[in-house]
């Protein structure tokens, strides 16, 4: 990697999750006897490059306690918002003192236990040609409607200018810190970094990455990604 900069890692794990689980976060249900955690954490450790990953969750939850990783002295937990962007934001300002300017944040979803390492390296590639940063998606495959508010069809996009919209999301430490803080002042609470970044001004890169990086949303999720986690064994 560029020995110019250093990357870091912003882990949002402060989400309940309610459709998933009253009880317990999604972080913290097993797919192949693993917590879902732990499986995203030592996928982004494999990667010696990332100095630190930060994780703004709920430091009273004490299921953090049974989480192994690879490298623990890597890993450090800061107090999560109540809302993903204020929770990153935590994170980046955990890291004051620590990251410089022009570092590189890779933030990633704790619950896409099913990200390619090769999809991040791409990703990572993709920076040199990038001022701001970059994300990485799936394209839309199917047919895409727009609909009513009566749910009835207004019309059928074209999907080829349609991405589903994915992590890693990778940008300049101090942009991604000011794009958050100005969508705060604002009255805008940004659904991912890049929608942060984009009404700030600046322009995103999108990398194609494999479909199969979902996100855990449903309980139904779990086989899928142990489905998905069983054939890169095989």
């Amino acid at each position: 990697m560029n020995s110019k900069v250093n990357f870091w890692a912003v882990v949002p794990a402060a989400g309940i999750g309610r459709r998933f689980d009253k009880k317990t976060p999604k972080q913290f249900h097993k797919i192949n006897g693993q917590y879902i955690a732990e499986v995203t954490l030592n996928k982004l450790l494999d990667f010696p490059w990332i100095k630190e990953i930060v994780i703004p969750c709920d430091m009273d939850c004490d299921s953090w306690q049974n989480i192994k990783t690879k490298d623990e002295s890597r890993i450090r937990f800061v107090c999560g918002g109540d809302e993903r962007a204020q929770s990153v934001f935590n994170g980046l300002r955990a890291l004051n003192g620590h990251a410089n300017d022009s570092d590189w944040i890779l933030v990633h979803d704790i619950v896409r236990p099913c990200v390619d390492i090769k999809d991040i390296e791409k990703l990572c590639g993709a920076l040199k040609n990038s001022r701001s940063g970059a994300i990485l998606g799936a394209r839309v495959t199917e047919t895409l409607k727009l609909g009513s508010k009566f749910n009835q069809v207004i019309e059928t996009a074209n999907r080829d200018n349609f991405w589903l919209a994915q992590t890693p999301q990778i940008f300049r430490y101090k942009l991604l810190k000011e794009a958050l803080s100005f969508a705060f002042k604002n009255s805008i609470s940004p659904t991912d970094e890049s929608h942060a970044v984009e009404y700030f001004g600046e322009t995103v890169s999108i990398v194609e990455g494999c479909s199969k990086n979902i996100k855990i949303t449903e309980i139904k999720d779990l086989k899928i990604a142990e489905s998905i986690l069983n054939a890169e064994e095989d």
